[in-house]
């Protein structure tokens, strides 16, 4: 069991503080985009004149429902690009807090580089992990439309039963948006944190740091979790949950909040950055790059099943 000095678990509590901020202004983002495809929708349907609509009630019901469902995917995505983005920023920050916060512990006066200022990590690939789980979104944001779309079309099936029936399809299916969002943010910052530490132990900075895991202790947390307290890992060994599961950082599943954090053992030693180790570690001119390409394999390594959407759509009960 990990024993961590307090200011790692002051910085532990900053980054918790930090993420649930940027999850929230995530989520809001997400209403505003849910908000602007139905007043869009709403302003379409109007400009159809009561004829057209009636004489072709199926297609152009059915041509509303894609494009309110393609335009809320693309929201989604977009909105996911930029807070995974800042997350990634964050964790490159946190990494070098947790380094210094170590070193201090051990009464040195080394300072680790601010690694935020190399992340530079393109949003394509910090969303890419997710991709399949977006287009599950999508097709089943699509599904809910053209059922309600449908179940319209039986009843009274006039432009403002299909605007309101459309409506709040995108509603029901607010909490799958949210869920792979902060799925998708936590993945991001553990992504890049994992990715971080890497380059400072590649790169001589940091070349006995280890990694292990904080849960978030509340009312929501789940008791897979527990097993992860504590562990201390190898950068490429794995972190086994209560439920099994096997991963290289966190998450290991919907709606997981363990956060990956540096250790380092009593015996280590801080050491300036080795100009050629650091060389050899980037293999490319600059800094970013070399984080960009570790995030890519962590994502590639984690092997994590889909997380954000389940087989059968229910949200976890921890939700």
């Amino acid at each position: 069991m990990a024993r961590l000095p307090k200011r790692i678990l002051k910085i532990a509590e900053s980054n918790n503080r930090r993420l649930r901020e940027l999850d929230h202004e995530t989520r809001r983002a997400l209403a505003r985009r849910m908000k602007k495809v139905k007043k869009s929708l709403e302003e379409e349907l109007k400009s159809v004149s009561k004829e057209s609509f009636r004489a072709q009630q199926v297609r152009m019901s059915l041509l509303f429902a894609d494009q309110a469902s393609n335009e809320l995917k693309d929201g989604v995505e977009q909105v996911l690009s930029a807070a995974a983005s800042d997350a990634s920023k964050l964790a490159g920050y946190d990494v070098s807090r947790e380094i210094n916060a170590w070193w201090e512990h051990y009464g040195n006066e080394a300072t680790a580089p601010n690694f935020g200022a190399l992340i530079s990590v393109d949003k394509e690939i910090l969303v890419e992990r997710f991709a399949k789980s977006l287009a599950t979104y999508g097709q089943t944001i699509a599904n809910t439309i053209k059922n309600e779309v449908a179940q319209t079309l039986g009843t009274r099936g006039d432009r403002g039963a299909l605007t309101s029936a459309i409506q709040e399809a995108i509603g029901r299916e607010k909490w799958r948006a949210e869920r792979i969002a902060r799925t998708e943010i936590q993945h991001a910052y553990n992504a890049s944190h994992h990715a971080t530490m890497r380059y400072a132990k590649d790169s001589g900075v940091a070349p006995d740091i280890k990694k292990t895991c904080i849960v978030t202790y509340d009312a929501r947390t789940a008791d897979d979790s527990l097993a992860l307290e504590g562990q201390v890992r190898e950068m490429d060994e794995m972190f086994v949950d209560g439920a099994g599961r096997h991963y290289l950082h966190p998450p290991g599943r919907p709606n997981d909040r363990e956060k990956e954090v540096a250790y380092f053992p009593e015996d280590a030693e801080p050491q300036k950055e080795d100009p050629q180790a650091a060389k050899e570690a980037r293999g490319a001119e600059k800094d970013g790059e070399v984080i960009e390409d570790a995030v890519r394999r962590s994502i590639e390594d984690s092997r994590l099943k889909d997380m954000s959407v389940d087989d059968d759509g229910n949200k976890p009960n921890n939700f």
